[in-house]
């Protein structure tokens, strides 16, 4: 919070927050996202839009077509969803 409210003003405190222990669950087992065979990569698009009302914004691997399953296709489209967010604030 300390960083956001840095770059930020009004910025709110969180109701609530999960963290996940990825490493701890025994159903994840280091999980990432796949489609199914014969799919087109249109799908990963599909998965990153935002509900009408544009407050909530989709990012991770599986929301990358060009580098899904991947550290780095998560960190682009976290670039992606911050530019975003970036431009509906300028705006508002």
């Amino acid at each position: 919070m300390t960083a956001l409210r840095s770059m930020f003003t009004d910025v709110p405190t969180p109701r609530e927050f999960f963290v996940t222990r990825w490493r701890k669950d025994p159903y994840s087992m280091g999980s990432y996202s796949s489609i199914r065979r014969n799919a087109t990569s249109n799908v990963y698009d599909v998965m990153a839009r935002p509900p009408p009302q544009k407050r909530l914004f989709f990012a991770g691997e599986a929301t990358h077509a060009k580098h899904p399953q991947s550290v780095h296709g998560a960190y682009l489209s976290g670039i992606r969803e911050g530019k975003v967010v970036n431009r509906l604030l300028k705006k508002a």
